[in-house]
């Protein structure tokens, strides 16, 4: 499979390279579609929760759809490196004239992987790292592994673009093309708020989104809220949500 050879190298290359010193400041990927550039120290769990929901018209009615608990832990095992691990339960409910109905709970695929951080921005140089997952259909035996090169750039101090740019592998040899580009502001030490756009290609389908929101964030935890509209015919007509992350950091010894 292409994908896993790819994988590998940059698996192989990201342990091998180093960066500067971490700051044990909560960094989370919510709540865009960006992927923090920053990997979790050493030694530190990081837990990120929330509520999702997107909708859309079809014929005849709406349809949307419930994430009820979208988490994802992030474990920082190497210096640099964390593991990943993501999963959650959605719902899918439909309205139209006479017609009002619902699917049962279903659970999303599980995303096992790791994010290495490769380069740490010092001046005009972006900070850079590399991830790749794997991801788990609980109700069939598929595995579609995927992998993502995330760029960040503090313009000044209130001010980063960040993007992130990556391959999804339906099958071997079938793959989804991925992209985001971000801005956020910093608005003051704990709150901040931030602009993107997304999108991603399967084959002659495109789709882009573009989406907004606001956090909180005093050092360890964070409490934030987003939402946006699809660009394209393909993309969900509207989505939203709101979420809480937490760094759990190891006591320190007592001499």
């Amino acid at each position: 499979m292409h994908g896993w050879k790819f994988i590998s190298i940059f698996f192989l290359l990201s342990l091998s390279l180093s960066v500067s010193a971490q700051d044990e400041r909560i960094s989370t990927a919510r709540p865009g579609f960006t992927d923090a550039v920053e990997a979790v120290p050493k030694g530190i769990i990081q837990i990120e929760t929330g509520l999702f929901t997107n909708g859309g018209k079809l014929s005849g009615g709406d349809q949307y759809k419930l994430q009820y608990n979208t988490t994802a832990v992030r474990i920082g095992v190497f210096e640099y490196t964390e593991l990943q691990i993501a999963g959650g339960i959605s719902q899918a409910f439909f309205k139209g004239t006479g017609i009002d109905s619902s699917d049962g709970l279903l659970s999303d695929p599980i995303r096992i992987g790791f994010k290495s951080e490769l380069l740490k921005g010092e001046g005009y140089k972006p900070s850079l790292a590399f991830g790749s997952h794997v991801n788990i259909s609980t109700d069939t035996s598929l595995y579609r592994p995927d992998m993502q090169m995330i760029f960040s750039y503090p313009v000044d101090e209130q001010v980063t673009v960040a993007s992130m740019i990556g391959l999804n592998w339906l099958t071997p040899n079938y793959s989804t093309f991925t992209w985001t580009f971000k801005i956020g502001i910093n608005l003051s030490q704990k709150w901040a708020m931030f602009g993107e756009l997304y999108g991603y290609r399967n084959g002659l389908i495109a789709t882009q989104a573009i989406d907004g929101g606001f956090l909180w964030n005093n050092g360890t935890f964070q409490i934030d809220f987003g939402g946006g509209l699809g660009m394209s015919r393909e993309a969900s007509d509207w989505f939203g949500n709101i979420g809480l992350s937490l760094m759990l950091k190891p006591k320190k010894e007592i001499e």
